[in-house]
């Protein structure tokens, strides 16, 4: 508990290996069905193969692909993890037995594309109406060992971020392809230390709704995570079960990386 007041984060280990192995082959197997359907080449367990396909040929089929797996019953599985919900109950301190939780979200990360991927920004940011809630990010079909895993500004979950450019791009890309960032200006966040965690496939990191995050520009390979978040609604001021209600409509015109006076 005291690293993670510190720095903002913790990695602890609460999937097994035959959890982890069935929801990987759940995917594998819906990523096949969407290349069968779209009269595509399936390369047979080879999820790289399947999914740079399924991304160069029809990406709202890998979307669907990833919401298909999310809402199988591996899925379901996967969210229902008594250890996930006991290390998140504790972290976020908890007198409520009943969290809500969302996940897994599936997230991949292609070399040299940026469309899938996300600059600095808060979880605060993204949920602004949730006091109270902890995410939980952690690696499918391979360790992410080799600073191949996310970056985090250590510390930067003691402050409220409640400023950020609204854009839809990567970086200095504006393109409307690309996710949605909400994005914290870098020199808001130059005084705070870098750090890019090893994570196992058994493990995850528990990290704070505040702290600064982004995607890592990747070279070699397509990988894979999964990601939860736990909510603790006790002490919201909404009546809303929609954990992602936010006020602001994402049509705000914005740019990346906003240079003004701070």
């Amino acid at each position: 508990m005291n690293k993670f007041l510190k720095n903002g984060f913790i990695i602890e280990k609460f999937l097994d290996d035959k959890e982890i192995k069935e929801f990987e082959n759940s995917f594998l197997n819906l990523c096949k069905m969407q290349l069968q359907k779209l009269n595509l080449k399936v390369k047979s367990n080879n999820i790289q193969s399947n999914v740079i396909c399924l991304e160069k040929k029809n990406p709202d089929a890998l979307n669907e692909a990833c919401l298909m797996s999310r809402n199988s019953s591996i899925g379901h599985k996967l969210a229902s993890n008594k250890k996930l919900l006991e290390i998140s109950g504790k972290l976020l301190k908890s007198k409520n037995s009943t969290l809500v939780i969302s996940g897994p979200s599936f997230f991949i990360n292609f070399p040299k594309n940026n469309k899938r991927k996300y600059t600095w920004h808060s979880e605060q940011i993204w949920y602004p109406k949730r006091r109270n809630f902890i995410n939980v990010w952690c690696p499918i079909f391979e360790d992410r060992i080799d600073k191949n895993s996310m970056a985090f500004k250590i510390g930067s979950h003691k402050k409220d971020w409640f400023y950020f450019s609204e854009y839809t791009g990567y970086d200095n890309d504006l393109s409307k392809t690309n996710n949605v960032q909400y994005e914290i200006p870098e020199k808001l966040l130059k005084n705070y230390k870098i750090i890019i965690p090893k994570v196992r496939k058994n493990e995850g990191i528990f990290f704070d709704g505040k702290i600064a995050h982004r995607s890592l520009d990747l070279k070699n390979k397509v990988l894979f995570s999964l990601v939860f978040r736990i909510f603790d609604y006790e002490n919201d001021f909404t009546l809303s079960a929609n954990w992602a209600d936010i006020p602001y409509n994402r049509k705000s015109f914005g740019v990346p990386n906003i240079n003004t006076k701070m």
